[in-house]
């Protein structure tokens, strides 16, 4: 039998198995890329599945060493921002970064409503840095 997860089940996982981050890459191009992403690990497959099935965003990997770890991991901003806010007021230990995550995803998209090309402004770089660095 299935059993439905909740939101409250949800954000317990993510308390204790999740995390929150924006991560910078550098693409072939030498430019730097940053991108959110929430992630979330265990060896049960299928409750990760439940929780992509819940939020309707990300996909579920792995296990890719010998942890035997599966990942549930959502990257793109809307995603992320849709999942954060969704699952935010049940938080108790991360809540603070989800909502720190939330304000970078916004400034971005700030950015992005001016082009959608739009080089990463200052602002938006100081808040990458300073949300990476309180860790």
């Amino acid at each position: 039998m299935k059993h439905e997860i909740s939101i409250q089940y949800i954000a317990g996982l993510i308390d204790g198995e999740g995390s929150f981050s924006y991560i910078m890459s550098h693409r072939p191009n030498k430019t730097v890329c940053y991108s959110p992403v929430i992630a979330v690990a265990n060896q049960h497959k299928g409750v990760l599945l439940q929780m992509m099935e819940f939020f309707g965003v990300g996909h579920v990997s792995g296990p890719r060493d010998r942890s035997k770890c599966y990942y549930y991991q959502v990257r793109v901003i809307s995603d992320v921002m849709y999942v954060i806010r969704t699952v935010a007021p049940y938080l108790i230990i991360k809540q603070k970064r989800a909502r720190d995550l939330i304000k970078v995803c916004e400034q971005r998209t700030i950015d992005l409503e001016k082009s959608y090309n739009c080089p990463y402004s200052q602002e938006f770089v100081s808040m990458v840095e300073q949300y990476r660095g309180d860790i």
